[in-house]
């Protein structure tokens, strides 16, 4: 079995080591794809290249010019890395393996929760061939914190969420009410993996296809710090006014609705990432960049 990481992103250099450190030595991913996104041709060498190179052959590094910006440009931004990447990854592996080789697309604030290697998860839910695994998420507010320091791990400071699942449903109060429908949606995987074999054309927030087993949260789910800090409410997500009001109000109602959860918490693995050489490699990058370290570490 060969599985892949795939993800985007921009302007959330400084959680960068901890995600990769994450998937490469909690979930044991064999590689980890990262693509930043730009906005404009000048695409300039990055601080966030230079930590993937701290990371070796395990972590490939790439570039893509946005479509735009808001909602729909973020949308095609990762349809267009995702078709591009799997069509280079079903070119260097032979439709022979292409059952054994699973792909999982997710944003660099995602961590997939599960208490093992991605590939016990994958022999644990067996899923039919042609069939994805589908991650419940858990929504992470601000946690009342101001700003997120750069030598901070989320997984330790960001301990309050609500988890969005059918059987205990949960919805912004505000934005439903915005909206006059009710939001989230709690029916759907926020992100899904598949083998290379599969023809599913909705890799992303796969609600139009029932083309994959929904993993129970009791098993693994995808703790999603949507917003790190109060600094960050609308800096990380580029939108209009609309997009930028929601992102407000979701923050105020996690705030008000988000519970401790040790059953949904990562902070365990913190000392894990921690003691990594890689991400040890990356702390002298950051402070040339963010200053002197300032982080209270948690005791787990």
């Amino acid at each position: 079995m060969k599985t892949y990481a795939l993800m985007g992103m921009y302007s959330q250099e400084n959680q960068l080591a901890e995600f990769l450190t994450y998937y490469l030595r909690i979930l044991q991913f064999d590689q980890v794809i990262f693509v930043e996104r730009f906005f404009d041709e000048k695409m300039q060498p990055s601080l966030s290249k230079s930590i993937c190179r701290l990371f070796g052959e395990r972590v490939i590094y790439d570039a893509i010019i946005s479509p735009g910006d808001g909602v729909k440009a973020q949308v095609e931004f990762q349809h267009i890395l995702v078709k591009k990447w799997l069509a280079y990854l079903r070119t260097i592996h032979p439709p022979s393996e292409h059952d054994s080789v699973w792909v999982l697309y997710v944003d660099c604030d995602e961590f997939v929760r599960f208490p093992g290697s991605i590939a016990t998860l994958i022999e644990k839910i067996k899923p039919a061939p042609d069939t994805g695994i589908g991650f419940v998420q858990s929504l992470f507010g601000h946690n009342d914190l101001e700003k997120m320091g750069w030598d901070e791990l989320v997984i330790e400071t960001h301990p309050m969420s609500v988890t969005l699942d059918l059987d205990d449903p949960w919805y912004s109060c505000k934005v439903s009410t915005l909206l006059k429908e009710n939001w989230p949606r709690n029916d759907w995987a926020h992100k899904t993996m598949y083998p290379l074999s599969s023809q599913v054309k909705h890799w992303l927030h796969n609600s139009g296809q029932i083309t994959h087993l929904l993993c129970p949260t009791t098993i693994a789910g995808i703790n999603h710090y949507m917003i790190l800090s109060k600094e960050l409410i609308n800096r990380t997500h580029p939108g209009g006014t609309v997009q930028k009001k929601m992102r407000e109000m979701i923050a105020e109602d996690l705030r008000e609705t988000g519970r401790q959860n040790n059953s949904m918490s990562l902070a365990h693995f913190s000392g894990s990432i921690r003691e990594d050489q890689r991400y040890q490699a990356s702390l002298p990058l950051l402070t040339g960049v963010f200053g002197p370290r300032n982080a209270t570490i948690v005791q787990v």
